[in-house]
């Protein structure tokens, strides 16, 4: 018995999931259906393209807030045959503030100062649905904070760099089992909360404008790896074990999670066919393949085992410590997102955006397309 749980703690079987959207952010982006690389043009390219601070005119000081509703069903597949119920996530709308300021230094610089975010994926499915060998719940918080800055050198080339002090929050939840089915008495219920405060990072990003009605844009952002310190919680409720244990969940303060991110590369192409219209082409690639599993170290869980059971007989008190490292699986895969999107300045006080993308999935190869759109003072 006690090879089991160190094998379920360490191992999970394999679960097909997906609907991993991890969505770019910002007003003008989200209305433009995320193509804002070659038309990047306010603090928020900080995020985007770094180069597009050289458009920046004046002192500015930028507030916004922009918020997301993942709606997200799939169906896990049955090993023998077919699908399980579908799994819906049911997770609140996620929103993300922004804020900065931005500046351009002379004729041939742009500075920008500001905090920005992603969209991060949260989710909330069925604790008992099938999906809960990959995931049950997810919340993620995370921000990056930091200092930009454009240097044109010609008209026709400008560069960009950006680095970033970044913070990362997760908690996570989900089952993993050691009879190897789908069975809920072999399953334990894991969860985390952990946090990385210490990451630093930084992208670059260049612009070519040959004309001035079309602009070239291209930006990449290093792959980058979390070391997340938090809890651990371990809980064998409705296990087959659980009747001989003296309390089903465990908790360990001090665990260690290595969470990579993936490399980002962006690019576009925005045409001006009048002076107030602009539209962009643009795609993004993610390197999820990376992100194969989560380790997770340090772990240390002492069981409570019922004295005379036939638990504390097959578990000698020196085995009742649960020291052994885990992977949670993760198997992602790269994603592709296709994204078009313009806008129109109706007057100077209000500009109109409208766009939509078409997107991977990192956990499956469906897609995801939106199309959305804002009117903007």
């Amino acid at each position: 018995m006690s090879a089991l749980i160190f094998l379920a703690l360490s191992t999970s079987g394999t679960a097909y999931a997906g609907g991993y959207l991890y969505s770019d952010s910002g007003i003008v982006a989200t209305g433009r259906g995320g193509a804002w690389v070659a038309g990047a043009d306010t603090q928020f390219a900080q995020r985007f393209n770094p180069a597009g601070l050289i458009r920046v005119e004046a002192p500015t000081i930028n507030v916004g807030w922009s918020g997301i509703q993942q709606n997200i069903s799939f169906e896990r597949v049955n090993p023998e045959g077919g699908f399980y119920k579908p799994a819906v996530n049911q997770a609140a709308p996620f929103s993300v503030p922004q804020i900065g300021f931005a500046t351009p230094i002379g004729e041939k610089f742009g500075f920008a100062f500001g905090f920005h975010s992603p969209f991060a994926p949260s989710s909330d499915y069925d604790e008992e649905g099938s999906q809960r060998y990959s995931v049950k719940d997810t919340s993620i918080i995370q921000f990056s904070l930091g200092p930009s800055l454009a240097w044109q050198p010609v008209k026709q080339f400008t560069i960009g760099l950006g680095v970033h002090y970044q913070l990362l929050q997760v908690s996570q939840s989900l089952d993993i089992t050691y009879s190897g089915v789908d069975d809920p008495g072999g399953d334990i219920a894991i969860a985390l909360a952990i946090m990385d405060a210490t990451n630093v990072s930084f992208n670059v990003g260049m612009l070519i404008e040959p004309i001035d009605e079309v602009s070239v844009g291209l930006s990449f952002e290093p792959p980058h790896t979390y070391k997340a310190k938090g809890k651990a919680e371990v809980d064998f409720e409705g296990n087959a074990i659980e009747g001989l244990l003296n309390q089903t969940k465990y908790t360990d303060n001090d665990v260690l999670a290595t969470i990579q991110l993936p490399m980002i590369l962006r690019g576009g192409i925005a045409v001006r066919p009048v002076p107030k219209l602009e539209i962009e082409t643009s795609v993004v690639w993610q390197q999820w393949s990376k992100v194969d599993d989560i380790p997770i170290e340090q772990v240390e869980f002492s069981l409570d085992v019922v004295e005379g059971s036939l638990l504390e007989v097959l578990i000698p008190p020196e085995e009742q410590t649960i020291n052994q490292d885990f992977d949670i699986p993760q198997h992602f895969v790269n994603t592709m997102s296709y994204r078009l999107g313009g806008e129109y300045e109706i007057m100077d006080e209000l500009d109109w955006r409208l766009g939509g993308f078409y997107e991977t999935g990192a956990l499956f190869h469906g897609p995801a397309f939106q199309v959305l759109g804002t009117t903007h003072w």
